[in-house]
């Protein structure tokens, strides 16, 4: 395969995946009246409870926009902000009880929705998730690379 080739089919199908991942959400949030990010938050939070910054590493979102996002769902009860102790400037979520009963409703939906697809591929997919993250990985490593900044293999080691 040429990097052209490559190029010409990696595009597509991240947009394929995004676009079906979208569509097969879409329902579930709307039935709850989030956006599709929103829900990702929401699971998110309910795996790893979080800061602000690290839940928009974890969904690949800016600060600012996370802080947007996080007013809305705390306005509708299903998180809480609380502000570090040594640090107010890092802020800490939680879900609330409601939040967190919608998050596992969500989650069980979503997997009902995933069900065909993991019924087709069970075999397959262990393989192509550790393809997926290691795709993931070189992406982002050239994303060191144009940035300029060393891959993080190649950082040094604090003692």
């Amino acid at each position: 395969m040429t990097l052209e080739e490559f190029n010409g089919q990696l595009w597509p199908l991240l947009r394929q995946i995004n676009d079906s991942i979208n569509a097969l959400l879409r329902p579930v949030c709307d039935r709850q009246g989030l956006t599709p990010i929103q829900l990702r938050a929401l699971l998110a939070i309910r795996q790893q409870p979080c800061t602000v910054g690290e839940l928009g590493r974890s969904i690949c979102m800016a600060d600012t926009n996370v802080s947007a996002l996080c007013k809305r769902l705390e306005r509708r009860g299903l998180l809480r902000r609380v502000r570090g102790g040594r640090d107010e400037r890092v802020v800490h979520l939680e879900l609330t009880g409601a939040g967190l009963l919608l998050a596992q409703e969500l989650d069980g939906q979503i997997a009902q929705r995933l069900r065909p697809v993991w019924e087709a591929r069970r075999r397959d997919l262990p393989r192509i998730l550790q393809d997926l993250d290691s795709l993931s990985g070189q992406l982002q490593a050239a994303v060191s690379l144009a940035a300029g900044s060393p891959l993080p293999q190649e950082k040094e080691q604090t003692p």
